[in-house]
């Protein structure tokens, strides 16, 4: 369970607690209250209980009085009698206001009556008298005694609540005084609950504050995407790296790394793919590097590391060779099989520079140099490439206008069949006529325009103008063969490929029948299931797909059956030795024995000797494309291979078509 959930926990339960304390205060409160009234209630009946005993006296004297003062004649006494009934009557007024019991209130009206009856009595006693003297005080036993009797049966009765009434309020007033404890205890928890609950909401603002910051910290040296050290750590890093280096008299090892063909997988297969190829690189870069070292994302699929605290430079070329093969490799990846691999470049501390910038722009030269290698390969840093990164960088500034200045020409090499010899076909080669360096070979400027995404006009702009040499040469009457143009992985994973091709092919007017793309084994396994998506859309429109470059992946012979190929080029590394080397020779006759079986064509690319071509006619190989029958040439001149072909097929010689004209 993590601090923030336990101290949430801990908050609900101190919130749930405190109202349970808080409605414990309101039950005892009013619990009290209630006892309050009960016990005011019993006391006031007590207390108009032990009034009848005044009462009584007061009847009883009133009594005596008025006896005493008739008979003595003391007439003018008999108002004590009056003031004595007098108290009574309040006395009782007092006791009915005093008391809430129904049955008390009802006995107390009733003794009220009886003391106005026997009050009356008096009086009758007192006019009797005046009237007929001692005679009335006979009067007075005779009218009194009956109420008197019924004043104290009264009285008797209604003090036997006394005894009741006392325990009652004995008890009242003890259970009144544990609930005053108790609420005032209860109080005094609820009062220190709020306290400490404000202390504890203090405390996690505090906390929740450092966490905050902590959090800003960690952002501000680490990427958002993987975790790792961004460019501000790894650069503190590396200059603290090369401090202890110097003191220490040891090596530093810079390594910049860049992921392969990144930004295709972006652009065909979204960012979130992308995303989390750049997580799997960071794990196994972190799993690689060793505890101390450190790893960062410079940004985009550029990481970096730096290893410090190094003996001796012969440990950098193991440590890179175990970099490249741990980053090599496919992973699934949203269900796409994506092969991993990445250009690596390395810089040393202090035989390269002395400054981290310089150590890290030295190994950011020698990755590139990794990538025109090949890639999937690391490249140390050699004072030559600066040199050669400075003509890169002006070479791309001269790339990016070179279509629009008209610099770039088509070369088309002929297909031809091997048993016949005509040409069935030719590959359109792009060539670049620099005004200033002449013509540049696709070797040098192809992979600045696929870094530079300068790859997709260019791809373009070359589907457009076989198209139109062919249409061209429809016009002319020139026979037509099928043109092939290289599809680079940008422009195959792009997602409107098939799109840009229907229209080109139907402004141009040109049969798809007669348009060709070759797609390497490589590009083609970097996600199989996308590439047969895109292979049956091109096949829907008409145009061929030919498997460029066969035998130098990894693909599984099954993908032969699965992707709709019309053509197989067997690579030239295969056809160099094939008359020398026996494996090559088998490897060559297992892929022209598989393609047949599977009825696909099969093309030989750099036959360049007569024993090749005897072989590869021996095997049943269906074409070859080489130096041996021609090199690539411009259009015109494949125009005039085109029309000899086609007077040969006439039998009309070129001095004959002289001759007529």
């Amino acid at each position: 369970m993590s601090g923030i959930s336990l101290k949430k926990q801990l908050l609900g339960s101190s919130a749930f607690v405190l109202t349970a304390l808080f409605l414990l205060i309101i039950i005892a409160w009013n619990s009290a209250e209630s006892s309050e009234k009960q016990f005011a209630r019993v006391t006031h009946t007590y207390q108009a209980i032990n009034s009848l005993h005044i009462i009584q006296a007061d009847l009883n004297f009133a009594e005596i009085e008025q006896r005493g003062y008739l008979l003595t004649g003391k007439e003018f006494k008999l108002k004590n009698r009056n003031e004595a009934l007098a108290r009574v009557d309040s006395d009782i007024a007092n006791s009915a206001a005093l008391s809430s019991d129904p049955s008390f209130i009802e006995k107390i009206s009733l003794l009220r009556q009886n003391i106005r009856a026997y009050e009356q009595a008096l009086n009758d006693v007192i006019n009797s008298y005046r009237t007929q003297g001692l005679k009335g005080l006979s009067t007075f036993t005779e009218k009194a005694y009956a109420v008197k009797q019924s004043t104290h049966k009264l009285l008797a009765e209604m003090s036997a609540y006394e005894v009741q009434h006392l325990n009652q309020r004995n008890q009242l007033e003890a259970r009144s005084i544990w609930q005053q404890h108790a609420s005032f205890i209860a109080l005094l928890i609820f009062i220190i609950s709020v306290i400490m609950i404000l202390f504890w909401r203090m405390f996690l603002d505090i906390d929740g504050r450092e966490r905050y910051e902590a959090k800003l910290v960690h952002q501000a040296g680490h990427d958002d995407l993987t975790g790792l050290a961004n460019r501000n750590l790894f650069n503190d890093r590396l200059d603290q790296a090369i401090v202890y280096a110097k003191r220490a008299k040891r090596i530093v090892m810079v390594i910049l790394i860049d992921v392969d063909r990144f930004k295709l997988v972006n652009d065909s297969l979204g960012h979130g793919v992308g995303d989390a190829l750049l997580k799997e690189i960071s794990s196994r870069l972190t799993a690689c590097a060793r505890p101390g070292d450190t790893v960062a994302r410079l940004g985009g699929d550029e990481f970096a590391l730096v290893m410090s605290d190094m003996a001796a430079e012969s440990d950098a070329i193991s440590i890179a060779q175990k970099f490249v093969k741990h980053l090599s490799g496919s992973t699934i990846i949203d269900g796409h099989s994506l092969a991993v691999s990445a250009s690596i470049g390395i810089a040393l501390y202090p035989k390269d520079a002395d400054s981290a910038e310089i150590l890290l722009k030295y190994s950011d030269m020698a990755m590139y140099r990794a990538k025109e290698a090949g890639r999937n390969g690391f490249q140390f840093y050699m004072p030559d490439m600066n040199l050669r990164l400075t003509k890169q960088v002006e070479l791309e500034a001269a790339l990016r206008g070179a279509l629009e200045r008209n610099e770039m020409l088509l070369y088309y090499q002929p297909k031809v069949e091997l048993q016949q010899g005509s040409i069935t076909g030719a590959e359109a080669l792009i060539r670049w006529q620099h005004p200033q360096l002449g013509m540049i070979s696709p070797a040098e400027f192809i992979p600045l325009a696929e870094e530079s995404g300068l790859i997709l006009p260019i791809g373009t702009w070359v589907i457009e103008t076989v198209c139109h040499q062919m249409k061209i040469w429809q016009s002319e009457g020139i026979p037509v063969v099928p043109l092939a143009v290289n599809l680079s992985a940008r422009q195959f994973q792009h997602q409107k490929l098939s799109e840009l091709v229907s229209e080109i092919l139907d402004l141009s007017g040109i049969d798809a029948r007669c348009l060709e793309f070759e797609i390497t084994e490589s590009v083609m396994m970097q996600d199989p299931q996308r590439a047969a998506e895109t292979m049956n859309e091109l096949k829907k429109i008409g145009v061929s797909i030919s498997l460029d470059d066969f035998g130098t992946g990894y693909s599984s012979l099954n993908y032969l059956k699965k992707f709709p190929i019309d053509t197989v080029k067997i690579d030239r590394s295969f056809i160099n030795n094939v008359t020398a080397d026996l494996q090559d020779a088998a490897i060559v006759m297992t892929i022209i024995s598989l393609a047949k079986n599977l009825n696909i064509d099969v093309i030989a690319e750099g036959v360049e000797s007569e024993e090749q071509l005897h072989f590869l006619r021996r095997h049943a190989c269906d074409a070859m494309q080489g130096y041996l029958f021609s090199p690539p040439v411009p259009s015109e001149k494949f125009s005039a291979m085109l029309e000899e072909e086609k007077r040969q097929f006439m039998g009309i010689s070129g001095d004959d078509e002289l001759a007529t004209g």
